[in-house]
């Protein structure tokens, strides 16, 4: 198969970008199977040959009939080992591509295509935008779902939604579509070829493809896609800011004991920007991106290159360390425009994690650099901010009044959720195949799952779904939990340390006392007493009252629809 790359200008003229070929051997071993082929491409030059890049083609190597007809490819019927049919499994999706879009660009802002993957009602996976890519489209991501096995075989569904997303992050609706899971996967444990059609108002407006293999979660580590990023979309990553703080309490408190916090943003200054008006001064202002939060602050009219926006309110309840540890924050500075498109003056990248040296501190500011869209520096951003610990932002917040109402609405007794577990800092063992007991009041006992780290990149034990009866004795007689936290070793658990905490504890928090989700956090003791770790359940407790009202909730015919 011989492959040709052309650019086409917007005159009408052809420059050859690149020539390739490959034998179909090679391409398509297999029959009958979604296959990704991949073919080179270079072009010569003073007798030299010159690598230009790649194509990847996704398509079935299959027979035809002697009229040219593609028969019918028998579809196998799904089978899920018996030992994962109750188990949660592991779904995941890559090469990622779209095609056919109707492209919304134009000669001055190219269409910008950002794919979006949802599974059930609550897992939503957003790939990074493809610059002026139009109407196809391929992402580089890997995406990791976790899915009931019931939810496969009856009417669990797999949905795409594509956008035109802008650099500051507007989004336009493309198209979208869903599947039903078990018309698309066909084989356990195998890739699968996976096809989703979309449309708009209008009607078709393209469709996705990508590669989904469906596996026990134990079994499946997600790995990168080995494709190039397209460096046009990367946003220049900040190094290590020498952050400062106006009120210094360094060594109050450990880093190591943070787990849960409040992050408030509460000024930006900008200095030294760019100017990218055509005449007169930037009228800037500045967009933060942080995981699933966005900010923006509004425009200062000829505020120039330099500027500060003194009233931010950006904040995070209950920011996890994960968040810090693995998500980036993306400054974007802008300059609005009345007459054409805003144009951007810069943009950036940074960790948080910094902020660990400074916690509790107040007026913290973190220096970064932004660049423009040849990667060369535009200006400065100053964040000011402060991260406080769940500890802290506890403390005199509950009355005596608060906790008394609370108890009052369980005389007719209520529940306790666990929702999910997330351990921190455990003592380091030679298997990370990690399992928990949590007995209550000698009343109640669960055992979880094994964990095995292989296979995930965090100690989180999700979907627990458990549910505890308890009523307002438990609360005066202060009922304890007992955490046992293990490792298995040769076939054998293995006490990493157990640790107790009173369900009294969750006084301390506005949150449980308002029914919203909370931390019950136990410090690991190991054998020889010393410290193993840290496991935080995120919990909910709902008096009976509001239980008769959940089980009752009905809602309106057209929101069904």
């Amino acid at each position: 198969m011989e492959c040709e790359v052309i650019h086409e200008s917007y005159f009408g003229s052809r420059t050859k970008v690149g020539f390739g070929d490959n034998l179909l051997t090679k391409m398509f071993p297999a029959l009958l199977q979604p296959i990704q082929a991949k073919i080179d491409l270079s072009y010569s030059k003073d007798n030299q040959t010159i690598s230009k890049g790649y194509v990847l083609l996704v398509g079935y190597l299959c027979y035809v009939d002697s009229k040219l007809n593609i028969p019918l490819i028998p579809r196998n019927i799904l089978k899920i080992p018996a030992t994962s049919q109750t188990a949660t499994l592991a779904f995941t999706t890559t090469h990622l591509q779209v095609h056919s879009l109707p492209d919304h660009g134009n000669l001055l802002d190219g269409q910008d295509p950002c794919l979006v993957l949802s599974v059930g009602p609550v897992q939503k996976k957003e790939t990074e935008r493809k610059k002026d890519a139009g109407a196809n489209a391929l992402f580089s991501e890997t995406f990791l779902f976790e899915i009931n096995a019931s939810e496969v075989l009856n009417e669990g569904r797999i949905a795409a939604a594509v956008v035109n997303k802008d650099h500051f992050g507007n989004k336009t609706p493309i198209g979208e579509g869903s599947v039903l899971i078990k018309d698309v996967i066909h084989n356990f444990n195998k890739p699968n070829f996976v096809r989703i059609d979309l449309t708009d108002k209008k009607g078709p407006s393209g469709y996705v493809l990508f590669e989904g293999t469906l596996a026990a979660s134990s079994s499946m580590k997600p790995e990168p896609n080995k494709l190039p990023l397209n460096e046009e979309n990367e946003i220049p990553k900040q190094k290590k800011p020498e952050v400062t703080a106006e009120s210094s309490t360094s060594g109050k408190y450990d880093a190591k004991n943070f787990t849960v916090g409040e992050l408030k943003i509460t000024e930006i200054i900008c200095q030294d920007l760019v100017n990218v008006e055509m005449s007169g001064k930037n009228d800037p202002y500045v967009v933060l991106h942080y995981a699933t939060k966005e900010f923006r602050t509004d425009a200062i009219e000829d505020g120039g290159s330099n500027v500060k926006f003194e009233s931010v309110n950006f904040i995070w309840d209950n920011i996890t360390r994960d968040i810090l540890d693995f998500e980036e924050i993306k400054v974007t500075v802008a300059d609005r425009n009345s007459w054409r498109s805003d144009q951007q003056i810069g943009s950036t990248s940074c960790s948080l994690s910094v902020l660990y040296d400074h916690i509790n501190e107040d007026r913290v500011q973190i220096p970064l650099t932004i660049f423009n869209d040849k990667k060369k520096s535009s200006g400065k951003v100053i964040l000011v901010g402060k991260l406080t610990p769940i500890e802290e932002l506890q403390k005199n917040t509950v009355s005596q009044e608060m906790i008394k109402s609370f108890l009052s609405n369980f005389d007719q007794g209520g529940e306790l959720h666990l929702i999910r577990a997330r351990a921190y800092d455990l003592a380091k063992t030679k298997n990370e195949i990690f399992s928990f007991s949590l007995n209550f009041d000698r009343e109640w006992k669960y055992q979880s799952t094994k964990l095995d780290m292989s296979s995930v990149e965090l100690p989180v034990f999700d979907h627990l779904e458990q549910k505890i009866s308890i009523n307002r004795q438990h609360f005066e007689s202060n009922s304890s939990f007992t955490l046992e936290f293990s490792h298995q070793e040769y076939l054998m658990n293995s006490l990493i340390g157990k640790g107790t905490v009173s369900i009294t504890q969750l006084f301390s928090s506005i949150d449980a006392l308002q029914e919203k989700e909370a931390f019950l956090t136990f410090d690991l003791v190991g054998n020889k007493g010393a410290k193993a770790g840290k496991v935080v359940f995120t919990v909910r407790i709902i008096n009976s009252k509001s239980l008769t009202n959940l089980n009752q909730l009905t809602l309106p015919a057209e929101f069904l629809k």
